[in-house]
């Protein structure tokens, strides 16, 4: 299965921007445009209304409040009692890589967010064994995977489907059902997501928003990223991120996650780390969040 369509195999274009020229601005502004039409285009053979009313459905029907987790080395301060509270009255999201962080049987993740279009590689062994693992899950328990629509169904039950192809800066909408302007992060529509479906507040743990800590230059690969996730932070693995080839895009992908959180403004959403990480949304001490009493 091709995952990009032609132009947007490169992809890095996303985080090419920088400077306040008239130029580099329409230049940013063009290619974020015609990076949607290509992705809608590619979409189309799966993408249908049908899918998206599943979660129309549930809109504003869940309430109290959320734990969405993201994949930074700080989750590692985050009692695991305090997840399996968030687990145990259905409200725990979760993103990408984390159910090989978690080894622990009764913290389950309500829903599990599988946006990447790498993770649809049939050609890739890890990504293989971790659907076959997600998808053992599900028949043990009751997780909902989210997937965007565009893509054939991941595990082929148990889903539901978000519109998940944004036209990041055109837009302030983050409803997940609609075009909107989120950046392409699946953390992101997670927190998206859990606000659509009534949650409040969404608490935010291992969003660091620290990717410049973790870069290094190797001479065979060009600019890289040690180790940054909750899962392989003791490793020594050096890898190239996913489209940014350049300082620059790392740097610019760092900060359009920085920028766009203030899309969540308006809506009762709350940062858990020890730093100041943004200036408007309220951040709340690991110490403090680990007495939380769901």
């Amino acid at each position: 299965m091709n995952l990009n369509p032609d132009f947007l195999k490169d992809g890095g274009f996303r985080y090419e921007y920088s400077g306040h020229s008239y130029i580099e601005l329409t230049k940013s502004k063009y290619y974020t445009f015609r990076g949607f039409i290509a992705r809608e285009k590619y979409g189309k053979k799966f993408k249908s209304e049908k899918k998206i009313e599943r979660i129309k459905k549930l809109k504003n029907q869940f309430w109290g409040p959320a734990l969405v987790i993201a994949n930074g080395p700080s989750l590692s301060k985050i009692s695991k009692n305090t997840i399996q509270q968030f687990s145990n009255s259905k409200s725990l999201f979760t993103v990408n890589n984390y159910l090989n962080y978690t080894s622990e049987p009764e913290i389950i993740s309500n829903y599990h967010f599988i946006c990447d279009n790498a993770y649809w590689d049939s050609n890739d062994p890890e990504k293989v064994e971790y659907r076959n693992k997600i998808r053992e899950l599900q028949t043990r328990n009751d997780l909902v995977v989210v997937q965007p629509d565009y893509q054939e169904d991941f595990t082929g039950f148990n889903t539901i489907y978000i519109r998940k192809n944004p036209l990041t800066g055109f837009l302030k909408n983050i409803d997940v059902t609609r075009m909107n302007g989120l950046p392409n992060f699946t953390s992101f529509y997670a927190i998206a997501t859990a606000i659509y479906l009534g949650y409040s507040p969404v608490y935010v743990a291992g969003l660091d928003l620290n990717y410049y800590s973790f870069i290094d230059y190797d001479p065979d690969q060009g600019w890289v990223l040690k180790s940054h996730h909750v899962y392989d932070i003791d490793s020594r693995k050096k890898e190239q991120w996913r489209y940014r080839d350049t300082l620059l895009r790392i740097l610019n992908s760092n900060l359009i996650q920085i920028h766009y959180l203030s899309l969540f403004k308006k809506h009762n959403v709350r940062l858990v780390n020890d730093l100041k990480i943004h200036e408007s949304l309220e951040i709340i001490s690991t110490n403090k969040f680990n007495a939380i009493r769901n």
